[in-house]
C-alpha cells in the first residue's frame, strides 16, 4: 500500500526533508492542475488545410518574412524560428529582427558589407530602437 509508512519500532523512517519534499511535489501538482484550468486548446479545424502554419508564406509559397514579429499572425516557436532564418538566409539577409521592443541580433559569422556603415547605424538606431510603435 502507498499510504504505509515504514517504521522501526513505532518511529517513522521517513525523514523531515522526506515530508517537506511530498509537501512541495503536492504544491506542484496543485499549481499545475490550476494552470490547466486556464489552458488554452488550439482547434486545428480553424486554421487553413487543419494544420497550424510553421510559417507565412505569399500565394506563390514565398516567405513572407517580418521585420518585426510582432506582426506574424501565428506567433508560436515554428513560426519566430522561421521568420529568424529566413531574414538572415533569405532574400533579407539581415542578422537584425525587432519583436516589439527587444532587437535579435543573430550573429552572422561573414562579414555583411554595409552592416556597421554609419547609415545603418543610423537605420537601426531612429528604425528599430528609438521608434516607440513601429
Amino acid at each position: 500500500d502507498a499510504n504505509v509508512v515504514p517504521s522501526l519500532m513505532g518511529k517513522s523512517l521517513l525523514s523531515d526533508f522526506d515530508r517537506e519534499l511530498d509537501s512541495q511535489v503536492d504544491d506542484v501538482e496543485a499549481q499545475e492542475r490550476e494552470l490547466m484550468k486556464n489552458a488554452i486548446t488550439v482547434n486545428l479545424s480553424d486554421y487553413p488545410k487543419q494544420t497550424l502554419p510553421l510559417m507565412e508564406v505569399d500565394l506563390n509559397g514565398t516567405p513572407i518574412t517580418h521585420m518585426d514579429m510582432t506582426n506574424i499572425p501565428y506567433l508560436h516557436e515554428a513560426s519566430i524560428l522561421y521568420n529568424l532564418k529566413e531574414r538572415y538566409e533569405g532574400r533579407d539577409g539581415v542578422p537584425y529582427t525587432r519583436t516589439g521592443d527587444i532587437i535579435i541580433a543573430i550573429n552572422p559569422y561573414r562579414w555583411i558589407k554595409g552592416l556597421y556603415a554609419q547609415a545603418a547605424r543610423e537605420f537601426y538606431a531612429e528604425q528599430l530602437v528609438w521608434r516607440a510603435n513601429p
